[in-house]
């Protein structure tokens, strides 16, 4: 059993869906049912838009068509969300937009025609809620798809209108693509203002009450943008909206200024919640001056998260006192260049004293992220090549600038790698894969709600605490247990440390009872304990605690020879190098089992041998 924990690391994703009973919230009242369709009006409605089965977040899209006889015609197309009309529409294309929120509720979406004569038809979605309040609705493209949204400019920076497919060439990996679509851009933008708001930059930020509606202002109807302000932590200055005013007052009345910077933490967050949060296109507008003080993701890492999304990444450079003369801002600068080419934006220095020059800019990368083309390809290379493929986009007159994301990743979604760094990362990469999956979905595992992280930690803990009765019920509640401890130790929140370092730990001696008699435990419960021990061992060594070593030392002396096996494959999954002189003290032990013996030469070899170095992803 302790082998088999020390070796199948795929066992995380198999006990994943635990975390959907043990957080699952109660459901939303059932909808009313609605009303058949088509009645009174010989029209047909259909809604289109939301398709069955997804979970409404966000700026939602409402669409409906219209099938009337020569008899009658449309007069109107009313869209209704659980019971309150939203959008009216009185011509084809009958599609509108909704500000859906956050909540991950169920909804009832209705689709309203009314003819010229005052009759009505319509149609009814019910929309499912999610279980998990805080997960988020995935949507995804085959994996040799590839599709990009292109900015063309001319010698003189200005948007070239007009091209067609036979305009463009694409290259990928160095072998040219047949390209299936090349049209102007018209999905929805979903925009992240991102503001550094660190102590040298509060000065800045009058400037920017001006700067920020500006570039809200050139969004289109289905557009939306939302504003965040981070320093060490970040704070959500106005949710997503098309609506300028509010973002400048949001911004008027924000007051969490001052601190050290965690830039490269908070750009991984909002790109990867924007990834999976929101379809359509996604772009980040950062405005900072570049320094990084208090980060825990590594540049290298970072990189290799926003190349597995689609979002653009454009930044604002600002230069500050303190920026001019750091020491590592020269480094930041060119380490955000690299990722900003890699998305398909750029590196703009801006001086945020000139408050006009301020405000054109930003209504200039408002309308550079209007002004592009959709282009899409099937890949040829996607299902034989992984990792990162260069991309080369160019169009047949050569006067012609041409800027889009640099390459693709193949093969793997940023979910399964966010997935590798909480199983097999250091405890950094783990930490934070944890806070970022604690709020998305995972596809293609056998459970459609695959959650991990932080916001899981009080019912997991809850879970360990309770009393597990020895009846009938024992066999299930222990097997809870095990499922808790097992998605703590996948977390690694340090939480957890205590709840699991007590299961760890021998179990009381027998006691005295009022009457003298020494209360003993029968046969099922000190196998229960056995059990329950060698999963908190292993679960301690997973997580990779120095404070945790004298309890895994305690374990390999045990009397229990799966305990102190258990114990044995714990301290090689920690990897830490205080393990070793415990196991080869263990290793000359007198007596000790055969077993043991093998398990502790397997786990020095591996403790003992060079670990290769991570490299900058290219």
């Amino acid at each position: 059993m302790a082998l088999a924990m020390g070796r199948d690391r795929s066992r995380t994703l198999a006990l994943a869906a635990a975390i959907a009973a043990l957080l699952a919230a109660p459901a939303a009242a059932t909808p009313p049912d609605p009303p058949a369709a088509g009645t009174g009006s010989p029209c047909r409605v259909t809604l289109i838009d939301p398709r069955e089965g997804e979970i409404l977040y966000g700026v939602v899209d409402l669409s409906a068509e219209v099938d009337c006889p020569d008899s009658t015609a449309p007069d109107r197309v009313q869209f209704l969300a659980d019971g309150e009309m939203v959008a009216e529409v009185t011509r084809a294309p009958y599609r509108a937009v909704w500000e859906a929120g956050g909540t991950f509720r169920k909804h009832l979406i209705q689709a309203r025609l009314v003819d010229r004569e005052g009759r009505v038809a319509q149609d009814v979605q019910s929309t499912p809620g999610s279980a998990f309040g805080e997960s988020v609705r995935v949507t995804s493209t085959p994996i040799d798809r590839v599709e990009l949204s292109v900015s063309v400019t001319d010698a003189e920076g200005r948007h070239v209108p007009d091209l067609s497919l036979d305009d463009f060439i694409i290259e990928e990996a160095g072998r040219e693509q047949a390209i299936e679509v090349a049209r102007p851009e018209h999905r929805p933008l979903s925009l992240a203002v991102l503001i550094d708001v660190s102590g040298s930059m509060k000065d800045l930020w009058s400037r920017l009450l001006q700067a920020t509606p500006a570039l809200a202002r050139t969004l289109g109807p289905e557009d939306a943008a939302k504003v965040i302000a981070f320093s060490g932590p970040a704070y959500l200055v106005q949710d997503f909206t098309r609506d300028a005013s509010r973002v400048a007052e949001s911004m008027r009345n924000f007051t969490h200024w001052g601190g050290g910077t965690s830039l490269f933490d908070s750009l991984a967050a909002v790109g990867t919640e924007l990834a999976w949060s929101r379809s359509g296109r996604q772009a980040i507008v950062m405005i900072t001056d570049g320094l990084d003080t208090l980060s825990r993701i590594d540049p290298a890492r970072l990189r290799d998260y926003l190349r597995r999304t689609d979002v653009a990444l454009e930044a604002f450079l600002v230069e500050t006192p303190e920026s001019a003369v750091h020491p590592a801002a020269v480094k930041i600068r060119k380490q955000l260049a690299r990722i900003c080419l890699d998305t398909g934006g750029s590196l703009r220095p801006v001086d945020l004293h000139d408050s006009e020059a301020m405000e054109e800019m930003f209504r200039r990368v408002g309308k550079e992220l209007q002004d592009r083309y959709y282009l899409s390809y099937q890949s040829d290379r996607a299902a034989r090549k992984g990792g990162w493929r260069e991309i080369d986009i160019r169009t047949r007159n050569p006067s012609y600038t041409v800027r889009t994301r640099r390459g693709v990743v193949a093969n793997r979604s940023i979910g399964a790698y966010l997935l590798d760094d909480l199983r097999d990362g250091n405890i950094t990469a783990r930490r934070k894969a944890a806070e970022w999956l604690g709020r998305m979905r995972v596809p293609g595992a056998s459970d459609p709600l695959q959650t991990f992280g932080p916001a899981a930690v009080p019912a997991l803990l809850e879970a360990l605490g309770r009393p597990r009765s020895r009846g009938r019920d024992g066999a299930s509640e222990e097997e809870a247990c095990v499922k808790a401890i097992d998605l703590l130790a996948a977390i690694g929140d340090a939480r957890a440390v205590d709840a699991i370092a007590d299961l760890a730990r021998p179990p009381r001696p027998a006691s005295a009872s009022a009457d003298g008699t020494i209360n003993t435990r029968n046969a099922r419960e000190k196998r229960s304990d056995t059990r329950l021990r060698a999963w908190s061992l292993w679960a301690l060594g997973r997580m990779k605690r120095a404070d945790a070593i004298p309890i895994l030392q305690q374990g390999v002396r045990d009397r229990d020879p799966e305990i102190r096996l258990a114990a044995v494959w714990a301290l090689g999954e920690s990897g830490l190098p205080q393990a070793i002189p415990i196991l080869q003290q263990a290793e000359a032990v007198a007596d000790q089992p055969p077993e043991i013996l093998q398990a502790i030469s397997t786990v020095l070899a591996e403790l003992q041998s060079p670990r290769p170095e991570t490299a900058d992803p290219e």
